[in-house]
């Protein structure tokens, strides 16, 4: 069984903390966090994966249930049984205003809720999602739910 607690323990480390501070933290660290994982931060003007399939996710880097998100996939791409696929990361509260978020995931609207998904085949278009259909999406594509932090 893996167990990965990586990005979420950017917030529960923390927990001695007022919110403001502990959110503002993780907010800080989470490039960091990226770096030492199976995912890659990624902003626009980055390059992009040509061929195969890629994900880019978008999160709040105050949610728990989202960074619990981050860790499932990176343990996932962490097993011999992780499909093969580039994903990219970015933290939502850093796009500066909701207009520019079309430079991340074009198309998708109205965005409500994060997280934010898109998947690219081949650097096509194949799927754009947020809020509860991301979650749901990106679990069906790791083959894992994504209520769960343990799996084998």
């Amino acid at each position: 069984m893996i167990h990965c607690d990586m990005f979420l323990a950017l917030l529960a480390s923390r927990e001695h903390l007022p919110a403001g501070e502990k959110q503002r933290l993780a907010q800080i660290d989470f490039p960091s966090a990226v770096e030492r994982s199976k995912l890659n931060l990624w902003k626009p003007g980055d390059a992009i994966q040509k061929e195969g399939r890629r994900l880019l996710v978008g999160i709040a880097t105050y949610s728990g249930l989202e960074l619990t998100m981050l860790d499932t996939i990176n343990c996932v791409l962490t097993s011999a049984k992780g499909p093969q696929i580039r994903v990219d990361v970015f933290d939502c509260d850093l796009v500066d205003g909701r207009e520019n978020l079309d430079l991340y995931v074009p198309g998708l609207h109205p965005i409500l809720h994060t997280p934010i998904a898109g998947l690219w085949i081949d650097s096509q278009t194949a799927t754009q999602c947020c809020g509860f259909d991301a979650r749901k999406f990106v679990g069906s594509l790791f083959e894992v739910p994504m209520s769960d932090r343990h799996f084998k």
